[in-house]
């Protein structure tokens, strides 16, 4: 007997949680600069030359 009234009101509870999910991902992916584009943060600009460490010589 239980079991009759929670099936509906589980039915009920688990689309509503769906429709909670698909929403939330499709609003995840609408947003601009989503995805593998690969571009993000590029190489440093001033690394053309490398620094070289040189020991002090002499005194």
């Amino acid at each position: 007997m239980s079991d009759k009234p929670s099936e509906p009101a589980q039915d009920d509870l688990q689309k509503k949680f769906r429709e909670a999910l698909a929403k939330k991902n499709a609003h995840h992916e609408a947003h601009p600069g989503t995805g593998p584009r690969h571009e993000g943060v590029g190489e440093a600009h001033n690394d053309k030359q490398k620094r070289q460490f040189r020991r002090k010589s002499g005194s």
